[in-house]
């Protein structure tokens, strides 16, 4: 008995050694990066020796040298435009942003590989108009796509490899990024998660987050009605000159691209409270080249997102009046313009609505402003939609003597709030409002 138990126990061990080897191997992991290598690493000087998530927002911009995009109370970004001259992980980057919240970092969002990005980027290095013109056609659309598709798969292929040098064996992870839950490739490093999205032939998405977030999978944290109410009454701004204007909303600039309904609602989801990305919202809606995003699939996706996180997302159905933008805007509740633009109204620097802005500049007395509102309409006369020119922007605020509604487009702090009639409004809109309520 004694002579076949030491046979069958050497078996066992000659057995079990390759696992045991296999299991060993397994435990090696590369060693930690220093923040300093970190850096080299991404091509970027995001890291500093203090604590990421508790470092000053406001020195990370800085010394990354990327121009602030927003700034409330409790909110700010921070967003460069590279135009791919800037390369992040050895690849060319096209949108890099870092986000803070109550002056700390909350995470970054760095665009590597999208085709919005990509054909806007290719035409604008076409200089004659001509031959930005026939840039457009089918055939050169499609050459346009196979030459994204090569960029894509090298990028791709470029990015693993670099983040896999840098921190060892990705692993495969599910993610939800807000409107869609996705599969992701995960690297940690002390406690940040770098997690990267890649949709075939679509877009090469890398977020920094922390490690906790990634941990629960992208899981929001729900909040009472009692607990949105107060965070948004504080927001309602009520002048003197009877403007009543909902403030500390963050500011998103959509670049050249035609996503304005991305930014609008990446815009809107972080005011009540629930992180975004403009760049994950588009790709979730199926938003085309340079623009164009499905409304259907997005309604959908943002309704399961907004739920989930205690909020409700409805269409209001009554139409654009007055009395529906006062309700929701005293309770400190953007609403959801869709409209079909008139550039020569709506757009430019000698637009009509240029001119409107600088002649309410400092308004103090409606009485007075409605006067000069009569002046103003006789020279630029209702406005005409073009369907060509579909758009999406946020309704802030209401003048109920002046008969005015104020908005606010995604392109910058320029733009930040703009006033038009309640009738110029009805002229251009495209369906019905909608809210993100309690």
């Amino acid at each position: 008995m004694n002579g076949d138990f030491a046979k069958y126990l050497w078996a066992f061990i000659l057995l079990t050694l390759p696992m045991a080897a296999c299991a060993q191997e397994e435990t090696i992991s590369t060693p930690e990066l220093t923040w300093q290598q970190m850096n080299t690493a991404l091509g970027v000087p995001l890291f500093s020796d203090k604590d990421f998530w508790q470092e000053d927002v406001t020195a990370v911009g800085k010394r990354l040298q990327w121009p602030q995009e927003s700034l409330t109370k409790t909110l700010c970004s921070y967003r460069l435009y590279a135009e791919g001259e800037q390369k992040f992980l050895g690849v060319k980057a096209y949108s890099m942003a870092l986000y803070g919240k109550d002056g700390k970092v909350e995470d970054v969002s760095i665009a590597l590989c999208n085709m919005g990005d990509f054909s806007n980027w290719a035409l604008s290095t076409i200089d004659d108009a001509k031959e930005r013109k026939k840039a457009l056609s089918l055939d050169t659309k499609e050459e346009m796509m196979n030459q994204f598709r090569k960029s894509y798969r090298m990028n791709l292929e470029a990015i693993v490899k670099n983040l896999t040098n840098a921190l060892g064996k990705k692993r495969r992870t599910r993610f939800s990024t807000g409107p869609e839950r996705v599969t992701a490739d995960r690297w940690d490093w002390k406690d940040l998660s770098f997690m990267l999205i890649a949709q075939e032939d679509e877009y090469i998405h890398l977020l920094i987050i922390p490690k906790s977030f990634a941990d629960s999978e992208g899981k929001l944290k729900s909040i009472s009605e009692d607990d949105l109410k107060k965070l948004l009454l504080p927001n309602v701004e009520k002048r003197p000159n009877g403007d009543v204007v909902i403030t500390q909303i963050p500011m998103i600039n959509q670049g050249e691209k035609g996503f304005c309904v991305p930014a609008t609602f990446e815009r809107l989801l972080r005011y009540m409270g629930i992180p975004a990305d403009m760049y994950m919202i588009a790709m979730a809606a199926e938003t085309g080249v340079g623009g164009g995003t499905r409304m259907d699939i997005l309604d959908d996706k943002l309704y399961q997102i907004v739920i989930k996180a205690g909020r409700r997302l409805i269409s209001t159905g009554d139409g654009l009046n007055i009395y529906t933008i006062s309700d929701y805007v005293n309770k400190g509740i953007p609403l959801v313009w869709t409209l079909e633009v008139d550039p020569e109204f709506y757009q430019g620097k000698d637009s009509a609505m240029a001119k409107r802005m600088a002649d309410r500049k400092g308004m103090t007395d409606p009485k007075v402003w409605k006067e000069i509102l009569k002046r103003d309409i006789k020279l630029f006369p209702k406005p005409e939609p073009n369907y060509l020119e579909g758009h999406a922007c946020l309704i802030i605020g209401y003048n109920k003597e002046t008969g005015e509604m104020a908005f606010s487009d995604s392109w910058g702090p320029s733009f930040q709030e703009r006033w038009m009639t309640i009738d110029e409004a009805k002229a251009l809109t495209n369906g019905n409002l909608k809210v993100i309520t309690w």
